[in-house]
């Protein structure tokens, strides 16, 4: 398929992190690298975009585990390494290594955690969509949000965040997968490095997405495999998302 010049077709997988929510099973391996239904979970997410996507990979913790696991298992596909040696401690997080990966994101983009698996959505018409988005959980779930980064959502658009906030209702949790694209204001408000528990969040460049009321969502099937109790849960169940 031809790229047209506005089709979005690059993604970052946020793979910079050591994973400590895994415990034991990341001790001595990437948890990106972790299988699921005979793959890796990095393989899983990587075949969920189109063959002609671009990929920008910041890694860290383990990153020569990532850089030989693509280079012998995806040898075919075009990706961009971003080396972050500050990947935990005070001003690391996704939204440090966003801005290590800047040179390489002068044009909208799809943003991914390593641990996120997801489905109901055609990502070749949506990358021709000029808009920004982020993924939602399908319904408000019952969970402790000071854990979590979670939106309010007014009609179509996002009208707030609350990321590690306690105690917040009717709010929807973030998968950890979205679309940027007005980059330039994203990259603008994400420099502003106001820090969340001592890491760069995203969501201070979704703010000033937020603030010109033109960040979206959309309700997504998800599956998340950041800790322990989640890894061996849903990689029972996991068949669909293959």
């Amino acid at each position: 398929m031809n790229i047209k010049k506005n089709n979005i077709n690059t993604v970052v997988i946020l793979c910079a992190g050591s994973g400590k929510r895994m415990g034991k099973y990341t001790e001595n391996l990437h948890k990106a690298l972790l299988p699921l239904n005979f793959k890796s979970i990095l393989s899983n997410i990587i075949d969920s975009f189109p063959n002609n996507f671009n990929f920008v990979i910041p890694v860290g913790f383990q990153k020569k585990q990532i850089k030989y696991f693509c280079s012998n298992v995806h040898p075919n596909k075009k990706i961009k390494f971003v080396d972050i040696k500050k990947f935990s401690g005070k001003g690391s997080g996704p939204g440090y290594s966003l801005l290590r990966c800047k040179k390489y994101l002068n044009k909208p983009f799809y943003l991914i955690s390593c641990d996120t698996l997801f489905k109901n959505i055609d990502l070749k018409a949506d990358s021709k969509k000029r808009e920004n988005w982020v993924g939602v959980s399908k319904k408000v779930l019952n969970l402790k949000t000071e854990n979590y980064c979670c939106f309010k959502i007014k009609q179509k658009r996002v009208s707030k965040i609350y990321d590690k906030k306690k105690n917040k209702k009717n709010c929807y949790p973030f998968i950890g997968f979205c679309k940027i694209f007005d980059y330039k204001i994203f990259f603008k408000f994400l420099a502003t490095r106001s820090y969340i528990n001592n890491e760069l969040q995203i969501s201070n460049g979704l703010q000033g997405i937020i603030n010109n009321n033109d960040l979206f969502f959309k309700k997504l099937e998800w599956k998340d495999f950041g800790s322990i109790e989640n890894y061996k849960k849903n990689s029972l169940k996991a068949k669909n998302y293959d």
